[in-house]
């Protein structure tokens, strides 16, 4: 590759800092550059997450859409990547045994489909930065490994891969005043917006106040960036319903539970939600859930009399209905009133019944709504 070349593929690099989309064109230069017959560049958070975007050369529309989480947990190529000196290529069979490889998953059903078999990956990282960027060129079957002539070409364009990406993302952050998080930093609710594993990518000033002043939470989501409801019963509620919201993306349909704290009852709503996440390669909408969290009443205690008048149940039904209320769970319901656990859940099998509800969710939720002002 003479200079004259190697210039315009710098200067085009340069180019993709205001037009992101422009990768593409760069990924396919650098190919021809280094006889490569695919491409791509991806910005993720871990080499064991899926990638919140990448743009890609070689290969069909929707290639890698196809694949799930799973498909990059057992990405050996990229884990065995990230054992080796980040910021510079290196080639496929010095990164992880060969003969392993091609007998991998990700061969057989990533690599071997496409036509690939020889590659040379690098992961860009900084240690002030959680993203990731990972850059890949690959040949077919017919092609030798690559040599050191072939890495030291795609070595010479990454400082300027580097600085590029650097600027892009830093514009992109100068430019993205008045985004939907902006306005969601204005509503009184606490919102929090994760995705449908429950890992937090935003929360509003609301939400960081409820944080200080309530124990709705665990307190171990600050560091595992999941949001955990500190109630098990409350929690498994709040998977149910993210299950729900991930099924029904694109609908009107919510999702909805009530959890107390103390004296304090709350409605958790799940919404679904589309979170724009900056990526040195550009933006990218993120399906997920937003989950809304208002205070609906303080200072109520529900008396299993109310509910017994109001519903017709037995003393016995409106206690277990009661400390469903609170957020206790079946076995602790039993050891409380001294029954077993089969009693109680026949108990609860009445109230359902009496109450015209399809689960323990529903019955707190109408015994809730019936004695607090929305």
């Amino acid at each position: 590759m003479n200079q004259v070349d190697q210039s315009d593929i710098v200067k085009q690099i340069y180019s993709t800092i205001e037009k992101p989309e422009l990768w593409h064109d760069v990924l396919m230069r650098i190919s021809d550059a280094l006889g490569s017959s695919h491409a791509f560049i991806a910005s993720r958070s871990s080499v064991d997450h899926s990638p919140s975007r990448f743009v890609a050369h070689g290969f069909e529309p929707g290639y890698f859409e196809t694949y799930q989480d799973y498909f990059y947990k057992v990405d050996m190529w990229t884990q065995g990547l990230a054992q080796h000196d980040a910021n510079q290529f290196h080639p496929s069979h010095l990164v992880c045994n060969d003969k392993r490889f091609v007998h991998s998953e990700i061969y057989t059903d990533f690599a071997k489909p496409a036509v690939i078999r020889n590659s040379i990956g690098c992961l860009l990282a900084k240690p002030d930065s959680p993203l990731i960027t990972e850059l890949a060129f690959m040949s077919g079957p017919d092609t030798r490994y690559y040599s050191q002539q072939q890495v030291a070409v795609a070595n010479a364009f990454l400082p300027h891969i580097e600085h590029a990406l650097e600027m892009s993302l830093r514009m992109q952050q100068a430019n993205a005043v008045g985004t939907k998080n902006g306005l969601l930093d204005a509503l009184p609710e606490a919102i929090f917006v994760c995705d449908y594993q429950a890992e937090l990518h935003y929360f509003n000033a609301s939400a960081q106040a409820l944080l200080s002043k309530s124990k709705l939470f665990q307190l171990s989501f600050l560091s595992s960036r999941r949001l955990t409801f500190a109630s098990s019963a409350a929690d498994a509620q709040f998977k149910m319903a993210l299950s729900c919201s991930a099924s029904s993306h694109g609908t009107e349909l919510d999702e909805y539970f009530y959890t107390r704290y103390e004296q304090s009852i709350y409605r958790v709503t799940i919404k679904p939600w589309f979170h724009q996440v900056l990526t040195p390669i550009g933006p990218h909408s993120l399906a997920c859930s937003m989950v809304m969290i208002q205070a609906c009443a303080n200072q109520i205690k529900i008396y299993p009399q109310e509910i017994m008048s109001l519903f017709s149940l037995t003393l016995a039904e409106a206690e277990v209905s009661s400390l469903l209320c609170a957020g206790t769970l079946v076995d602790e319901i039993a050891s409380i009133r001294h029954a077993t656990s089969n009693t109680i859940r026949q108990q609860i099998k009445a109230c359902l019944a009496k109450t015209g509800t399809r689960n323990q969710a529903e019955l707190v939720a109408k015994i809730i709504r019936s004695f607090t002002l929305s």
